[in-house]
């Protein structure tokens, strides 16, 4: 005789009940209000403290925000463990790379004009990451792409921040062209990195990562960008700011481009 099922059980059966989360220690308000919830935030705390750039007081800190981000943010808990698999050295820069943002840069953008600078070091060691993720180190070949990126960078911001810099200056952001409304500075800037761009960019056919097609390409296009920013810096007017804006988005991938196919 076939048996029978057994009853539903009733939504109010204590056997239906979920188990509680485990217990996580109250973290205190001062440090809630210096580093919040933030599960990126906490992730590169904990990738540092695993790495040994924190110990004593500030690593039990960081294991306590790192339990709240385990429980209340599965996600963090995902890339705390695609970091881990990194090459050594490629997770401590993808560390490097979320605390200089996180705890540096983002903070930084309503203080001071020079957060462009400090935001360019994050916006640059991806590449490196790349480079020491591929190779199992980081060479000469891998700093050379970052210090095209780096570089890159400042002209790059420096024309969109003229270009928009009423809305920059309406939500508080102080960046030089708010800063410095004649747009004099901005325009040196932009100069003076285009200028340091032109001999580092044709740096990848000197140390073996491209051709010698790559060098004279990356020439052109390196004086092309260079000529575009003495334009902003001697009109300094929105048409100017435009075309050295969109000439640096263009000379980027061109320059990637030169570099695999001479490689």
């Amino acid at each position: 005789m076939a048996r029978r099922p057994p009853p539903p059980l009733h939504r109010h059966d204590p056997r239906l009940v979920r188990r509680e989360a485990p217990h996580v220690p109250a973290i205190p308000p001062k440090l809630r209000e210096d580093i919040g919830l933030n599960p990126a935030a906490i992730h590169a705390l904990w990738t540092l403290r695993q790495l040994g750039a924190i110990d004593g007081p500030a690593a039990d800190r960081t294991a306590l925000l790192a339990a709240h981000a385990a429980l209340r943010h599965p996600s963090a808990g995902v890339r705390m463990n695609a970091v881990k698999a990194l090459p050594r050295d490629a997770a401590t820069l993808a560390a490097v790379t979320l605390g200089i943002y996180l705890l540096v840069y983002t903070p930084m953008k309503r203080t001071s004009h020079l957060s462009t600078l400090v935001g360019a070091v994050p916006g640059a060691l991806p590449a490196v990451i790349g480079w020491a993720a591929a190779r199992g180190d980081i060479a000469v070949g891998g700093w050379t792409i970052f210090a095209i990126v780096f570089l890159w960078q400042i002209p790059h911001f420096m024309a969109l921040a003229w270009m928009y810099r009423e809305d920059y200056g309406a939500a508080g952001f102080p960046m030089l062209p708010v800063v410095d409304p004649s747009g004099q500075r901005a325009g040196h800037q932009a100069l003076l990195y285009s200028a340091a761009l032109l001999p580092v960019s044709l740096l990848p056919s000197y140390v073996g990562i491209s051709g010698t097609l790559y060098l004279a390409l990356a020439l052109v296009l390196s004086i092309a960008l260079l000529g575009l920013s003495i334009l902003f810096g001697v009109r300094r007017s929105d048409s100017a700011a435009r075309a050295l804006f969109f000439g640096s988005i263009i000379y980027l991938p061109l320059v990637w481009a030169a570099m695999i196919v001479t490689h």
